[in-house]
């Protein structure tokens, strides 16, 4: 274990590199998903559409989801550790029997003025990082997402 110089900002280092930093302990050397540092941006320094795929007939976007929090709401453009963008997104609704994809699919689709059945979870149902597929007008739909991250 290397000791970095005070005031560096590190706390300590593995001299192998096999773990790195996180919060200023030692990761977990097989970076568990508990330790993944994941960097969070202003959506104008990496911009919505990093987080977004544009087509013809639908939106897909990139979302991170974090059930049980106390309200619904939107946060920030982040980037995951192997260089993705995600929405971060906070669900009030528990992760129990599709609670909070329901939540999710009736957030987007209430704040984007689309029916309930054109948001659909393309892949991710039992995990945090998802991608739903919003059908209908691709770039009247990309212009609305936009519109929603600068309103936050």
């Amino acid at each position: 274990m290397i000791r970095s110089p005070p005031n560096s900002g590190l706390k300590e280092r593995s001299q192998a590199g096999d773990g790195g930093i996180f919060n200023g302990r030692r990761a977990c050397p097989d970076r568990c998903h508990r330790h993944q540092v994941v960097t969070k941006l202003a959506p104008s320094t990496v911009g919505v559409l990093a987080a977004m795929v544009v087509e013809q007939g639908s939106v897909t976007l990139a979302v991170r989801a974090t059930p049980k929090a106390s309200k619904t709401a939107l946060g920030t453009v982040m980037v995951m550790p192997d260089g993705r963008s995600a929405l971060s997104v906070r669900v009030a609704a528990p992760p129990v029997d599709g609670a909070a994809n329901a939540a999710l699919i009736a957030f987007f689709s209430k704040r984007l003025g689309v029916r309930r059945s054109d948001v659909t979870i393309a892949s991710g149902e039992a995990s945090r990082l998802k991608l739903l597929r919003i059908s209908g007008d691709g770039e009247r739909i990309a212009g609305r997402i936009q519109a929603m991250i600068g309103d936050g």
